[in-house]
C-alpha cells in the first residue's frame, strides 16, 4: 500500500499531461527526446502498476483487484487533511 501511496502524485501527474504531450508531438511542437522521456515514464507507471497488483495478490488473494482504488482514496483523504 505505502508503494502505491508514493506512486499516485506521479500517475496522477502523467495521466494529466499524457495527452497534451502526445498532441504537442504529433504537431512536432515535442523533440523525439521527450517524447522519448514519455514514453520512458508510461513504461515505469506501467511497471508499477502491475507490479503493485502483483505485490498485493500476494499478500492477499484479490487484493490485485483493489489496491490502487484504495490507494487512492487513501490518497485523497491525506491531501483532504493536509497530512
Amino acid at each position: 500500500m505505502l508503494r502505491a501511496l508514493k506512486n499516485i502524485p506521479v500517475i496522477f501527474a502523467f495521466e494529466k499531461e499524457k495527452e497534451s504531450l502526445d498532441r504537442l508531438y504529433k504537431k512536432g511542437m515535442l523533440t523525439d527526446d521527450m517524447h522519448n522521456q514519455q514514453q520512458e515514464l508510461n513504461a515505469y507507471v506501467q511497471k508499477e502498476l502491475n507490479e503493485v497488483k502483483e505485490e498485493a495478490e500476494m499478500l492477499s488473494e484479490g487484493w490485485s483487484q483493489s489496491i490502487w482504488g484504495q490507494a487512492v482514496n487513501f490518497h485523497k483523504m491525506i491531501q483532504e487533511k493536509g497530512i
